[in-house]
């Protein structure tokens, strides 16, 4: 359900300029052209402070790396800070960086940092329990929020009673 939330996010006509050669025999070189657009570029938010099934998370990273419009995501672990932001395809840092976290939780001070940092118009997935001490960041519409709660993840619109 995560992935079909996002992949509606791509456009299939999304294009980008590439230059390709014309011919191999013909000197003139390489021509302007089209190519097929990279795909959803946005952050997954992963909610490392020890209350969210470890498996899931590795099961849901594990689907997005095995899909390439995905290919160019990005992942951001958080608990009370925001690690630092890295390629999807980068599992080592993204393991240490679950592995320095455990504290508590602050989602809304993690969607300003994000903000702040210039990821305002990224779009995001929140894999989260969304029980944070200090609110939940304002509802945007291009996020997807996975609640990994008992007794298995869900996919909402944005956390309610939380």
């Amino acid at each position: 359900d995560v992935l079909d939330r996002v992949m509606k996010n791509i456009s299939p006509d999304e294009r980008t300029r590439s230059w390709k050669r014309e011919h191999r025999y013909i000197e003139s070189g390489l021509i302007p052209g089209r190519v097929r657009g990279q795909g959803w570029a946005g952050i997954w938010l992963i909610d490392a402070s020890g209350s969210i099934n470890a498996e899931w998370v590795n099961d849901m990273l594990s689907a997005v790396v095995g899909t390439p419009e995905l290919a160019h995501s990005m992942v951001g672990v958080f608990d009370t800070q925001l690690s630092p932001i890295v390629p999807v395809s980068d599992r080592e840092a993204i393991d240490d960086a679950i592995e320095n976290c455990g504290g508590g939780t602050s989602i809304k001070a993690v969607g300003q940092f994000l903000d702040i940092r210039g990821y305002e118009d990224y779009p995001r997935v929140w894999l989260t329990d969304a029980y944070s001490s200090d609110g939940l960041p304002p509802q945007r519409e291009q996020d997807v929020w996975v609640l990994f709660r008992r007794p298995e993840p869900r996919v909402v619109d944005y956390p309610r009673n939380c």
